[in-house]
């Protein structure tokens, strides 16, 4: 049986990934998952970086001949080459290798933490998921990156769930919401 996805979409820094963590933590989802997490391997593999730079230094710059200029930081890698390089070969080729995955997991419930593009959220969508918008709090500045189409795709996109702009390090109010919408008793 394919699980429930639950999707979780908004810019970067707005707290989309420990949204996720808390919502598997109160008990919603078995699974936290991200469309980015085959993106970071096949990356990593692919230009020769520890997969760990993908999750606690994505700014450290890596040299190699492949990469436009020589050299780019991990954070505009995982970018040009999930998007500009195997997006472009496939609009799908993400979201395929998602559904792999998810068809031989054994889960009742799944966070995709990171939906940044209309095919992900078509995706939720086509499979019965669920899709939550979580708007930038106040004090959010955008990066450096927030120009870039994984950052915009979705941002005229008016087919959520919910929407919630939560105060910052409220997050919890995100796994209330979810929980809310599907009629679940988070777990304390």
């Amino acid at each position: 049986m394919f699980p429930l996805v639950i999707g979780l979409s908004g810019k970067i820094g707005v707290g989309k990934t420990t949204a996720g963590m808390i919502i598997q933590q109160r008990g919603l989802a078995d699974r936290l998952l991200a469309f980015g997490d085959p993106v970071k391997e096949e990356a990593a593999w692919r230009f020769g970086f520890d997969l760990a730079l993908c999750y606690e230094d994505k700014d450290r710059i890596i040299l190699h001949q492949d990469l436009p200029g020589g050299a780019m930081s991990v954070r505009s890698i995982l970018q040009w080459w999930g998007t500009d390089v195997r997006r472009a070969e496939d609009p799908l080729y993400w979201v395929q290798r998602m559904e792999d995955w998810l068809g031989q997991m054994d889960a009742e419930r799944v966070v995709i933490h990171d939906v940044r593009f209309r095919e992900e959220a078509l995706w939720i969508r086509e499979v019965g998921g669920r899709l939550y918008r979580i708007r930038p709090y106040p004090e959010w500045q955008p990066g450096q990156e927030a120009g870039h189409r994984s950052e915009t795709d979705l941002d005229d996109w008016e087919d959520w769930d919910g929407v919630i702009q939560p105060p910052y390090q409220e997050l919890d109010l995100v796994a209330q919401l979810v929980a809310w919408d599907l009629s679940i008793e988070i777990a304390k």
